[in-house]
This record gives C-alpha cells, structure tokens and sequence, in this order.
C-alpha cells in the first residue's frame, strides 16, 4: 500500500507563479481523474485511491493543519487517523476539532468544530497544533460512534501487539472517563472490582479478549 507521504499533492497556494487552469481542473474532477483533497489541494485519482481509508483521512488532517491560521486541537477521527486507530465504515471528509464550548459546534468547508470546550482535555502537541491523546480520542469516539465501533476502537488503543506497544493503558482510559462530561453519553463502570481491568502489556490472546470484555462495559449509551 502507497503511503500518505508518498502521493503528489498539487496545491494552489503552491502555484502562484504558474496558477493552476482551473477549467482542466473542472475537467479532470468531471472524468474523476483527478481528486479534490481538500479546498485547493489536489491528487491523481490512482494515487488517491492507492491509500487506505485512515490514510486518505490523516492526509485531510495535514492538509487542514497546513492551511490553518493557528493551532488547532485536532479530536475524534482526526485524532484516531493520526494515531492509526481505524474505524469501520467510511472516513469522513471534514477534520474534526474541538473548540471553546461557547463558540458553538459548527462546519466550515474542511473543518468540522466540535464545542466540546479545551479545558482539561487531554492533549499533546503534534507539528505545531494539539492532538487528543490515544485514551481522550477513544473516549470522544465511544460518545459519537456506534456501541460495536466504539468497541473496535477501545481494544485497538488497548491492544499490547501493536507495533510500539499499546496507545494507552486501561488506567489512561478509566482516568478520562471519569473526568469526562457525562452529558457527552459515557459513563465509567466499577472496573478495578475484583481484579478486571486487564494489563495492557499481556501478549496473550486471552487478556485481549479480556480487554475487549472490558472496553464494552467501559462504555454505556445513556
């Protein structure tokens, strides 16, 4: 599989000395031989469709971070595409972010803003922006996804085989549940009872089984 890194990505901000004729552009979008990327970005449709899904994302997420006036906290699926937590389904064309509560959830052309309020999230920096930890996005996720992709993604953050070792541990996870807003649709359950949060640095199939029986009671629709 191609590599984000990889693709040729034609920009117009890139071209002012040779502007992009943006009636071939049209045609080229028309006979989908060329794709749209982003507003003014642009690829081949064989290098586009050569990237998996999560990639294709984490190239939106550069881009919008590119052309951003400055720093963003990049949440939910941007979060997950930069850390490689997959998701099943389609990945959408819109970066999500988080911004102050009281500035009001709203889409712009490339960005999708989530008011979630910034205060206490748990960030950490990434090429100049801010980028939800493994544990804060798998937590935002399980309140916007489905209960089984919700489930999907917690055992992915859990999950010790990944190369590099988990993204976080079951403590990292408990920990933003309980700071988390309960009027976002998660709740902790009473998980360290009896010993039932597994290790994260287990290798057995087992424990991941026990991770993924944890993850679902971790998480509960209100």
């Amino acid at each position: 599989m191609t590599k984000p890194e990889d693709i040729r990505l034609v920009r117009a901000r890139d071209r002012r000395a040779d502007p992009l004729d943006y009636r071939q552009v049209r045609r080229h979008l028309a006979s989908e031989t060329v794709v749209r990327v982003a507003p003014g970005t642009y690829a081949t449709a064989s290098s586009w469709e050569s990237l998996k899904p999560i990639d294709r994302h984490l190239v939106r997420v550069r881009e919008a971070m590119e052309r951003s006036r400055g720093p963003l906290v990049l949440s939910h699926l941007a979060a997950a595409a930069r850390w490689g937590i997959d998701i099943l389904g389609s990945w959408p064309d819109r970066v999500d972010t988080r911004v102050e509560r009281a500035t009001g959830g709203r889409a712009s052309g490339r960005l999708r803003r989530r008011a979630w309020g910034i205060d206490g999230v748990d960030v950490t920096p990434w090429e100049g922006h801010l980028v939800t930890t493994p544990a804060q996005t798998a937590v935002d996720l399980a309140s916007v996804l489905s209960y089984t992709s919700a489930v999907i993604v917690m055992d992915q953050v859990l999950w010790a085989r990944r190369g590099g070792g988990a993204l976080a541990t079951p403590v990292d996870i408990e920990r933003v549940l309980r700071e988390s807003a309960p009027a976002r649709g998660i709740r902790s359950s009473s998980l360290t009872a009896g010993g039932s949060i597994p290790t994260s640095t287990s290798q057995t199939s087992t424990t991941r089984q026990s991770s993924m029986a944890w993850a679902s009671t971790s998480i509960r629709r209100c």
